[in-house]
This record gives C-alpha cells, structure tokens and sequence, in this order.
C-alpha cells in the first residue's frame, strides 16, 4: 500500500481486526494522495465498516455449501 501511495497512487482496500471483545471486524479504507507544487503535500483516508457485508457473505457461503452437501447426499441416495 505504501509504495502505491508514494508512486502517487489512490490505494484501496480491507482490512480485518478483532475487537476488545474478540469479535472480528472488518473495514474498507481509502487512501488518496494530495498534490501541491512540490508532490504529494498530504494524504486523505476514508474508511467504512464492511463488517456486515463480510457476516453476510459468510452465512451465504454456509448455506450453499450446506445445501450442495444435501444435494450431493440425495445423488448417492438415487444411484443405490
């Protein structure tokens, strides 16, 4: 991330960290160069709780191994 920034380059990404509580937490952060006549005079952050995007994907994949696993066992139960 630090040698995009520097080549003067926007950087995007996540990360995940574990709470106080031992929950894990994930957020998506921006990073953007500011330029003045000199190069890159600051830089600017954003960031946002991705969190219940990431629960949500987890539970999603969950289901649909769940239910290819339910699949796969009625396929073996057919062919006996």
């Amino acid at each position: 991330m630090l040698e995009k920034v520097v080549d003067g380059n926007p950087w995007e990404g996540e990360v995940s960290f574990t709470g106080s509580n031992g929950d894990e937490h994930w957020t998506r952060i921006g990073v953007t160069p500011v330029y003045d006549e000199a190069g890159i005079e600051e830089l600017v952050m954003t960031g946002s709780d991705v969190t219940g995007h990431h629960q949500a994907k987890r539970r999603i994949d969950t289901k649909n191994r769940a239910e290819i696993e339910r699949t796969i066992n009625q396929q073996k139960f057919r062919r006996c």
